[in-house]
């Protein structure tokens, strides 16, 4: 702030200056990132969101990137994980601000085949099975035609 007195021809010429600067507001960076959940078993085809969460709070660059170490077991776009095959992968969050990183580690299954508890054949040839309230039939026929 800037003030000056004048006297010009016998009045008094009050001057006011005053400047205002625009201050960034200092940066935060960041100090850690964890990922959640931790680890995850999935089956093929299967999807997960994780979250990475960046600290502190009010850290100025929370953005963080991530990997997979491997892409035929699981990819991962903005935090969404899919199960491509069985195998293992571990998904990484890194972060922008000072490359900090959190790991998921990931399990994906092959999805196993069903088994039924009430199947039977008939005298003709009928495979049935019943799961829950439905019922399926197949005509099995092994080492001829059907007649």
């Amino acid at each position: 702030m800037h003030l000056s007195f004048n006297i010009r021809k016998g009045w008094l010429v009050l001057s006011l200056a005053l400047s205002v600067l625009a201050c960034k507001a200092p940066s935060v960076t960041v100090t850690s990132v964890s990922v959640n959940p931790a680890a995850v078993e999935l089956k093929r085809g299967e999807t997960i969101r994780l979250s990475a969460t960046v600290l502190p709070d009010n850290a100025t660059d929370k953005t963080v990137e991530w990997f997979s170490t491997n892409n035929k077991v699981a990819t991962v776009a903005n935090g969404v994980v899919t199960a491509v095959a069985a195998g293992t992968a571990n998904i990484t969050a890194k972060t922008t601000d000072g490359g900090f990183k959190a790991m998921c580690a990931v399990t994906v299954k092959e999805e196993a085949p069903k088994t039924y508890a009430n199947t039977y054949t008939s005298a003709d040839g009928l495979l049935t099975t019943t799961e829950g309230t439905s019922t399926s039939a197949v005509k099995v026929i092994i080492g001829g035609t059907d007649s």
